[in-house]
C-alpha cells in the first residue's frame, strides 16, 4: 500500500514557496518571460520554476499535467 501525505502544497513543512508566489511564475512565464527575467523579479531559481512550469510540482494547484 502506497502512502500519500495529507500535507502538500504550502501547507507541507517543507514547502519553501507559497500558492501566490507560484501562480505568480505561471503568470510572468505566460507573459513570455524567460526563467532569468523570472529569477531577477522572485528570487525563484530556474529549476524550481522549470518544475512549476512543467507541472512536475505545484501541479494540484496549477492545473498544468506533468508529462
Amino acid at each position: 500500500m502506497l502512502f500519500r501525505s495529507l500535507w502538500f502544497g504550502e501547507k507541507h513543512g517543507m514547502s519553501v514557496l507559497t500558492e501566490k508566489q507560484v501562480l505568480l511564475v505561471v503568470k510572468l512565464k505566460s507573459e513570455g518571460l524567460t526563467y532569468p527575467e523570472i529569477y531577477r523579479k522572485t528570487g525563484i531559481k530556474k529549476s524550481t520554476a522549470a518544475a512549476i512550469i512543467t507541472g512536475r510540482n505545484w501541479g494540484y494547484l496549477t492545473g498544468i499535467k506533468h508529462g
